[in-house]
């Protein structure tokens, strides 16, 4: 069932939805989740605005945890995230944790760039693991654009082409810190995938756009 998301001092806020009225904590929770996962999904404010029906600025104040949303706010929003409202909801519920623990093992069958961290609280850096496919390369869409950028290489051989056409060769088990300019290319001389753990900052939050 999906339940409203007022906040306790609204007047939709009383549970009348079937479910408890979210407080101040939730709704910031609940926004930041969105905020990842809308900035993991490449959309920006403007974009999720054209897509849901919302405003900016009302996507805005709920990231921010300062907005107290109707239900159908949040489902549009939901929609175009790709993400059920009723995790939406119920993930935001959980409350801060210190640390958050998730254990699995990679797919043998791997997209390009693989999110690591999809959808855990207060991320503080993006990790993907990254697929060099045999003699191949990471497509531009693909590669990891954010700086420093710190890459471990989980299995197989990468060349990693810097910005200033420098080439270092990582195997498994190396790592290299990037401080400057993203590389500019990750390219596999071997006859077997290659895959390369790499971590970045999160951008810094939109500005308000008028």
């Amino acid at each position: 069932m999906v339940r409203g998301v007022r906040g306790r001092g609204d007047a939709d806020g009383d549970g009348t939805s079937g479910g408890p009225a979210f407080g101040r904590e939730d709704l910031r929770l609940l926004g930041l989740r969105i905020r990842h996962l809308r900035e993991g999904r490449g959309l920006s404010l403007r974009r999720l605005s054209e897509e849901s029906g919302v405003s900016v600025a009302a996507i805005q104040s709920l990231e921010a945890g300062t907005g107290n949303p109707g239900l159908l706010t949040v489902l549009s929003i939901a929609e175009v995230l790709g993400e059920p409202v009723d995790r939406l909801v119920a993930e935001s519920r959980k409350g801060a944790r210190p640390r958050t623990l998730v254990r699995g093992v990679l797919p043998r069958r791997l997209p390009p760039a693989f999110p690591l961290a999809e959808g855990l609280e207060r991320q503080r850096m993006r990790s993907i693991a990254l697929l060099v496919p045999p003699g191949g390369a990471v497509a531009e869409a693909d590669r990891p654009d954010g700086v420093p950028l710190f890459a471990y290489v989980i299995e197989g051989t990468v060349d990693v082409r810097q910005a200033d056409g420098r080439s270092d060769r990582l195997r498994a088990g190396d790592a290299i810190h990037v401080a400057g300019t993203a590389p500019a290319a990750w390219t596999n001389p071997q006859a077997r995938r290659a895959v390369v753990l790499c971590l970045t900052e999160l951008p810094a939050p939109e500005t308000t756009e008028r």
